[in-house]
Order: C-alpha cells, then structure tokens, then sequence
C-alpha cells in the first residue's frame, strides 16, 4: 500500500514520462511534416543516440540503413541533428552540393576530438582580411599541394622507406637469434612497425623522447574515437579524455623544443606549427594541431596494412603470386620504386579490397541552408555523415559476391553474374573537397610495408589461429 507521501513522487515521474513520450512523438511528426530523413529514436532529450553512439556507431549506421532500405535517416548527438545517407546516389549528391561545409566540420573536430581551445578556434576562423581567409580555410589547399602525387609525396614517401628500413634491420637482428622464428601478435606488429616509421619520417626521434609510450596512447585513442566523437560530457567519459590529454601534452612538449631537437621533421608539419605559433594559438593547442596532423599520417595505414597483410598469407597462394608479380621492383634498384608497386594489378587489387572490407571513414559535411538530398530535406545547421563501408558493402555496386574478400575483385573479368570492382565506387579516402590529401602516401606506404614483408619473411599462422572478424565499431 503506498502512503501519501508516495504520491506526488509517482505523479512527477508520470508526468515526466508522459513529457518524455510525447516529446518522441513529436520529434518524428515534425521530422515527417520538413520531409526529413526518419529520426532513430531514443528517449532522453539532448542526450539523444550519443550514448548508443559512443558504445558502436557502425551498428547505428547499419541499422538507419536497413530501416530505410538503404536510404537514409537521421539522429541526435549531444542536441546535434545528424542526417545519415548510404546510398552511392545520394553520397555524390552531397559531394556536389557547394551549399554544404566541409571547413566548419574540421574545426569540430579539432575541437571536440583532439581538445581544441575556444580561443585557437576564433583565431582559425578570423576572416578579418576577407571572406574564407582564415588560417582554417588555407590548411586543405596547403596539404592538397605539399602532399600532391609526384615529388612531394615522393619525398615523403622516400624518408618513410628508410625509417621503415631500420625497423627492418632492428627486427631481422632479433631473427636472427631465434632460428625457429618468431611468435607474434601480427596487429601490434604491423602497428609498431609502421607507426614507428610514419612518426619518424615526419618529426624525427625526439618525439619519442617527449612521450615512449605515444604509440599505445594512440592505439587507445583509436578505440576511444566513437566515444569522443559522440561528445560525450566529461564525467561520462574521464579514461577517454584524461588518454587523449597525455597525447596533446606530449606534442606540445615536442613543439616547446629546441630546433635542433626538432631538425629532422617534416617540411610541411615545420611549416604548419610555425604559422599556428606566430598566429597567436597557444603551446597546448599548437600541440592539439600537430596531434591532428600525426593522426591522419599514421592511424589509419598501419591497421589497413595489418588487414592486407593477413588476408595475403592466410590465402594460399596469394603471398607467392604477389611476390612473383614484384620480385622485378625488389631485384632492379637499391631504392623501392613506390611508383611501380602501386601499378602491380593483383596488389592493387588486394589493397582496394582490403579498403572497400576495413575502410571505416564517414565523410561530413555542415548543412549552411536548407537543402535537398534524395528528396529529403536536410535543414540548416544539421551535420550530414556518409559512411562508405555501407557504399562499399552495397550489392547493386559490387555484385552478389559483396560481402566475400575477393582478391582479384578489382582485375577480375566481368560477366553476367560476376562484377568487376571499380575503383570510382571506392571511397576510402572521402570524396569532395573533403578527399584525403594524403590518400597518395598512405596508398605507397601500406604497399611498400606490405609487400617487403613478402620479400624478407615467411609467415605462418600460429596453429589454431583462423582469420579474426572485425570489430568495425572501433577503429580496429
């Protein structure tokens, strides 16, 4: 029996809940009544999907594509209408559309992301000399050029080679010394390996002086992306803030040094933290910018190269075919030709592959005006995100055999029931004005890894071991 006292507390909660319904109810009434994509629902305002978010956003997107037949939906993150669209149609639709920002989205993540002051941010986005003249809206044209296809990329590629070759002389000693060979956990392998050399190649050893355990920092912070991304408040989240302060605090202690410590890096990332210091943005948020840049270089080739890798010598045959297809690069020149190996078919073909299976980006654009997109109508202020795996997993494109590693899919012949994989219907690297301005490195720094592992190691599944499945609501 409840006394009187219980009653006003069941009559708030009532009324709470009857708020709470009826808020739901019309959230989807008036996304139907602007023609907007149908909302995923979730019952606490503001907060909205972010929880859900945060715990697997590749689920969330699958699941607004299955509900919508592959069109398109909408959620909340934090109060942040986000409009879904998964179709290839409606993705080049947004790539086009010139009303939609891509500029404003880098700053939020440089914000809610990596840490971004509210200060460093009026000083990106001054315009005092003239519309879209602020240092943000130079950094895209800046990278588009030093990390062109030709010599720039080149050169950068060519002191990533010799980076990677150390690496190689320091592991080939420990070989040496166990003539059965060496056991070991082929991801952390491949992500030292590589991350060591991108992060050598583009700011030296001292880096590493600054913080010795930067690359497990990071490999956290990879895992930490969904929950920073859904911003999160901080007392939800304090493991995946307090690691991602160790980050930035390391890189600003690297921008804080002295220039001969500094001697061996990058042109580009030189050039970069020079104009954001003597732009007025402070130590700590020159470091969050440097950490940004660091991440675009290094995250994402060492785990596509961890996948290439594995599905190469867990396919008989695979590794021996692609060893004899670039025995010619390895035996003519003292110095890997990266141009060559990047034009061998049946590499090439188990890279796209590997990238249309793993690729785990979402392209974003901010909605300046109300627009049209595949007859629904995004309105002003909402984030759109386009997730390529759901392009890359869409059986209308790649054909019935979509959801099996193919590893000739991209040089295969096509007939009436099989699909040759085309490359323009590969979006790994985003598209628009959004394309990766690095996507030309990381394409020559996964192959030149990859297939020089080939040429000085056999590798062998431990007994019992069988092709892992991925967690795609991570980044790994």
């Amino acid at each position: 029996m409840f006394s009187f006292y219980d009653i006003p507390c069941l009559t708030i909660l009532a009324i709470c809940g009857a708020l709470v319904y009826l808020t739901r109810i019309t959230r989807d009434i008036v996304a139907r009544n602007h023609n907007e994509p149908p909302p995923l629902s979730y019952w606490i305002p503001y907060l909205g999907n972010a929880m859900a978010f945060a715990r697997n956003y590749s689920e969330i997107y699958n699941l607004i594509s299955k509900r919508n037949l592959g069109r398109a939906g909408s959620l909340t993150l934090m109060g942040q209408r986000v409009y879904v669209f998964t179709s290839a149609k409606d993705v080049s639709s947004v790539y086009r559309d010139s009303s939609l920002r891509f500029e404003p989205l880098v700053l939020w993540g440089l914000r809610v992301v990596f840490g971004l002051s509210k200060e460093s941010e009026k000083i990106l986005l001054d315009e005092s000399n003239g519309p879209e003249s602020g240092p943000l809206f130079q950094y895209s044209p800046f990278f588009h050029n030093a990390l062109s296809e030709g010599p720039n990329t080149n050169d950068f590629a060519l002191v990533f080679l010799e980076r990677l070759a150390s690496q190689f002389i320091q592991f080939d000693k420990r070989l040496a010394c166990q003539p059965k060979g060496i056991d070991s956990d082929l991801l952390e392998w491949a992500r030292r390996f590589i991350g060591t050399a991108s992060t050598q190649a583009l700011m030296g050893d001292h880096i590493f002086q600054c913080e010795p355990d930067l690359l497990k920092y990071s490999w956290q912070f990879e895992r930490d992306l969904p929950t920073l991304q859904a911003a999160l408040p901080y007392f939800l989240a304090r493991a995946q803030y307090a690691n991602r302060e160790k980050i930035v605090n390391a890189f600003m202690k690297f921008h804080q040094s002295s220039k001969a410590d500094k001697k061996s890096t990058f042109w580009w990332l030189d050039a970069t933290e020079n104009l954001a210091a003597s732009g007025g943005m402070s130590p700590r948020d020159v470091g969050v910018l440097i950490f940004g840049i660091w991440i675009a270089v290094s995250s994402n080739t060492n785990l596509t190269a961890f996948w290439l890798l594995l599905h190469i010598i867990s396919t008989p045959g695979l590794a021996n075919a692609i060893r004899t297809e670039t025995g010619e690069i390895f035996a003519n020149s003292d110095v890997l030709d990266t141009d060559a190996l990047v034009t061998c078919p049946l590499l090439r073909s188990v890279h796209n592959e590997t990238l249309r299976h793993y690729s785990t980006a979402a392209s974003r654009r901010l909605a300046t005006e109300d627009t049209i997109i595949g007859n629904y109508t995004v309105r002003q202020g909402g984030v759109i995100v386009c997730p390529n795996r759901l392009q890359h997993m869409d059986a209308q494109i790649w054909g019935a055999d979509v959801d099996a590693f193919i590893p000739d899919r991209f040089k295969r012949k096509a007939s009436e029931n099989i699909y040759r994989g085309e490359e323009g219907w590969l979006r790994p690297f985003g598209g628009g004005k959004s394309l990766c301005p690095g996507r030309h490195y990381a394409n020559k720094s996964i192959l030149a890894f990859v297939a020089s592992c080939l040429h000085r190691y056999n590798f062998t599944l431990v007994k019992g071991e069988s092709l892992p499945a991925p967690n795609l609501s991570m980044s790994d």
